[in-house]
């Protein structure tokens, strides 16, 4: 059980003294006096902001501390006491500390603290300037809201094996320094899979052709439009009953706050007021009144053995209603997982949400009246995006409803069209009906010559299901571009088309372009995007955009993240790693290894449920067995892996 464990999030600040051997060669006596009188310089810090000592070896110190704030005003006052102390003529020898401050995972065993947010403390002192202070991003969000200091951006950082996203605490602006930076794993993620992308990305942004301004991508954050709206986050309610989930349902909200508050589409109102709030017990009106919020964010956590399940759901005040909910697992060791995941479900939620009911509207109301068949469009283009891999045949038959009412209507008919062709892909399509959607989309194109999706679409539609070889198939896929360069769902259905003619670093450049329109775009892009690099064979890419899939993937369970990072990794020889990976997936899951196979087999992504073979996937299923059991691979499978030759490259 967890409460037999004792685990918590806790701030750690690591103190050393810098050349402490050679000091003691020189000195031995009046180094150790030294140390003695810093050291009561640096428990009278303590004292003085509420951090408690587990530990000293002599040259060193580890102290815990309530609040990252607390952690980082003791390293400050402790800096420019030693300054002081230094700077005295009285000062025989002249000790120099460095502090690293990180908050993370802890264990406490017999009075004293482990654990990787300990590790990770130590390794940001290793890394820290003589006379500096080295915080990591966990303890920098926390701060910078709430501090007028100054700091410096290091970058990822990796130390004896630990990765980290580092800052230094500017006490001399001389110390400012460039280090090196490692490679960011948190980049793009997007593939190359026919139809279900144009679906599940549908008009995802469209609000392009009605001159919405297009965001840019700051590193791993982009500058996203400002909506002109208020979001209250609520503190998250501990619901376990354990009280060392306190911490953790602290630390979610507060993560929330201060990461959503520099670039969301929302404004959100500073903790004191989510607090003020949660303590008067303000209804939804209240919040609005007081406050101005038109958005509340409120969620909980429960907890589970050695798990715990966040829920979180957003109402729309003015509505009165909740207009999106989930609900995520994590493991207790994995706060910070939970935490980036947790930012990234709640972005795209935001996105999806508000930017389509802000931004999508208005392209389609160049369409439709505000009649019920706009209401209809709006409503089936957002479930679109929340449920990014449902299929089902609801969709033709309302798309269909919608063209009855619009029978000459180019936005309806592209629809139609589009519906057609992905269920053709994903769960198949009569005969019958292939001259139906070419017709459908040929006057879509006849009543709007200006429709830049109809054109890729109708070059897929007239080859893939038609197959009309006279077609010059990426002449008409590139023209939708030329119409309009900047729309996302035309963007990514021309770079699928060039996938199809292996046109492969073209279709990179402008999968990551829509990305960066909408960055929390729904998952198969990003899938597709993934697909396409392994396609190309780019395994440094393929393993970071993996990586980043596992952390934001929801909907199957990280699966397809697990399949391509164990993959990539059988790929670069790392073997021992990807059996550990696949290991730690299935345990997690409770699924065996040939479930697993089969579910990457039967994924609409694959495409074999209309038997297509698909080389991509086929090569990652032989290299999971590889990995998993070689005996696995049977005779099928090799000579398979012979007449292919592996990926198709480049």
């Amino acid at each position: 059980m967890v409460s037999e464990i004792d685990r918590k999030i806790a701030v750690i600040l690591v103190a050393d003294v810098v050349g402490y051997s050679k000091h003691m060669e020189r000195d031995e006596n009046a180094t150790l006096k030294a140390y003695a009188e810093c050291e009561k310089l640096l428990k009278a810090c303590l004292k003085k902001y509420k951090g408690s000592i587990f530990n000293t070896a002599g040259d060193s110190a580890l102290a815990e501390f309530p609040s990252a704030v607390n952690a980082v005003e003791c390293g400050v006052a402790f800096q420019n006491d030693i300054k002081k102390r230094n700077e005295s003529d009285k000062t025989e020898v002249k000790l120099e500390f460095r502090i690293g401050i990180n908050m993370g995972d802890v264990v406490k065993k017999e009075g004293n603290l482990f654990g990787d947010g300990v590790n990770i403390a130590a390794r940001l002192e290793a890394l820290a300037q003589p006379n500096g202070i080295s915080i990591s991003k966990s303890v920098y969000d926390l701060v910078v809201p709430k501090t007028k200091m100054t700091f410096n951006d290091l970058g990822v950082q990796k130390v004896k094996q630990n990765e980290f996203h580092a800052f230094d605490i500017l006490l001399d602006p001389s110390q400012k320094r460039t280090l090196k930076t490692k490679s960011n794993p948190m980049l793009p993620i997007i593939g190359a899979v026919a139809a279900l992308v144009v679906m599940v990305g549908a008009f995802y942004f469209m609000g392009q052709q009605s001159g919405l301004q297009k965001a840019n991508l700051d590193q791993k954050k982009p500058k996203e439009k400002v909506l002109g709206k208020t979001i209250l986050i609520s503190p998250f309610q501990n619901k376990s009953g354990l009280k060392e989930f306190d911490a953790i349902a602290d630390g979610i909200s507060d993560h929330l706050i201060s990461s959503l508050s520099p670039t969301t589409l929302l404004k959100v109102l500073p903790r004191k007021q989510s607090q003020l709030a949660k303590e008067q017990n303000f209804s939804l009106d209240e919040i609005q009144s007081n406050f101005g919020a038109s958005f509340v964010l409120d969620g909980g956590i429960t907890a589970s053995n050695e798990k715990f399940r966040v829920t979180i759901e957003m109402i729309d005040i003015k509505k009165d209603e909740v207009i999106w909910s989930s609900t995520q697992e994590f493991n207790v060791s994995n706060l910070f997982e939970a935490q980036d995941r947790l930012e990234f479900i709640v972005r795209r939620a935001i996105q999806a949400n508000l930017t389509m009911g802000e931004n999508l509207s208005k392209y389609i109301a160049n369409y439709f009246s505000d009649n019920a068949d706009y209401k209809k469009i709006l409503s089936l283009r957002v479930d679109n995006v929340k449920n990014s891999l449902k299929i089902t045949n609801d969709y033709v038959e309302a798309y269909r409803k919608v063209l009855e009412n619009n029978p000459n209507n180019s936005l309806a008919l592209t629809l139609y069209a589009q519906a057609m062709y992905h269920q053709l892909f994903s769960i198949g399509l009569p005969f019958k009906d292939y001259p139906v959607a070419e017709e459908a989309i040929s006057k879509a194109i006849k009543i709007d010559t200006k429709n830049s999706l109809a054109y890729p679409l109708m070059a897929q539609i007239k080859r893939n299901m038609m197959g009309d070889a006279s077609l010059d198939f990426e002449e008409i896929t590139r023209k939708g571009l030329e119409i309009d360069p900047e729309n996302y769902e035309t963007i990514i259905q021309v770079a699928h088309n060039l996938v199809f003619i292996s046109k492969f670093s073209e279709a990179i450049t402008l999968y990551k372009k829509a990305l960066k329109i909408a960055p929390y775009g729904p998952l198969p892009v990003r899938l597709f995007l993934l697909k396409t690099y392994t396609e190309t064979g780019a395994p440094e890419a393929s393993e970071e955009l993996a990586k980043e899939l596992i952390l934001q993937e929801e909907t199957h369970k990280k699966f397809w993240g697990t399949a391509f990072y164990a993959s990539i990794l059988y790929e670069k020889n790392k073997i021992k790693v990807g059996k550990e990976v696949l290991d730690d997936f299935l345990k997690e899951n409770d699924m065996s290894f040939e479930e697993f196979i089969d579910e990457i087999w039967l994924s609409p992504f694959t495409g074999t449920i209309t038997g297509d073979y698909d080389p991509v996937i086929d090569d990652v299923v032989y290299n999971l067995k590889m990995i998993y059991d070689p005996l696995l691979i049977d005779k099928s499978v090799e000579e398979s892996k012979g007449w292919t030759g592996g990926s198709q490259k480049d």
